[in-house]
């Protein structure tokens, strides 16, 4: 269990590293087709261990969507970046992660919403900028990679929030 935890730790940090390696160079992506439900159940196994260690009950509606043209490791690491940032936010013994995927009007539209701490209203127009972090332990370049990844993809995100009443993260992504 411990070596699985490592080995994933490891390939988490070397994408982490080459991502910031590449900051200042524009997202290029390499695109296939691909299901957004296999990259988010993907990511959900990614941060199984978190989840079981918080108790953080997760809740899944996935709408059948076909197939999209994406870069399915980018999607993955946006994923990854607001699922660790919902579970870091939760506190309580209660908490409660919910994923949704749905399509409407030519785009895939995943929602994200948490029950943790909320971002202060404040904090909301800083969050995508670059080195902005309210944690200790961050860089702050986390949703700044999300948002430009998003933006290559030629989608939107937006994030709401509430000082201890959660966050949503919607993610809008065209049909390719």
């Amino acid at each position: 269990t411990y070596i699985d935890i490592l080995q994933r730790n490891s390939t988490r940090i070397n994408q982490l590293v080459s991502e910031l390696i590449n900051l200042c160079k524009p997202t290029e992506l390499k695109k296939e087709h691909v299901s957004i439900v296999s990259i988010l159940n993907e990511s959900l196994e990614e941060m199984n261990h978190l989840i079981k260690t918080k108790k953080i009950e997760i809740i899944t509606d996935f709408e059948d969507v076909n197939e999209i043209f994406v870069d399915r490791l980018k999607l993955k690491l946006v994923f990854y970046n607001i699922l660790l940032n919902s579970i870091e936010a939760i506190k309580k013994t209660k908490g409660k992660i919910s994923l949704e995927l749905f399509s409407h009007s030519s785009k895939y539209i995943i929602r994200i919403s948490d029950n943790g701490n909320g971002i202060a209203s404040e904090e909301l127009t800083k969050i995508f900028d670059p080195f902005y972090s309210t944690k200790s332990n961050s860089r702050g370049l986390g949703l700044n990679f999300v948002q430009n990844i998003i933006m290559a993809h030629k989608g939107q995100i937006d994030i709401s929030s509430a000082n201890n009443q959660g966050t949503t993260v919607i993610i809008i992504i065209p049909f390719q």
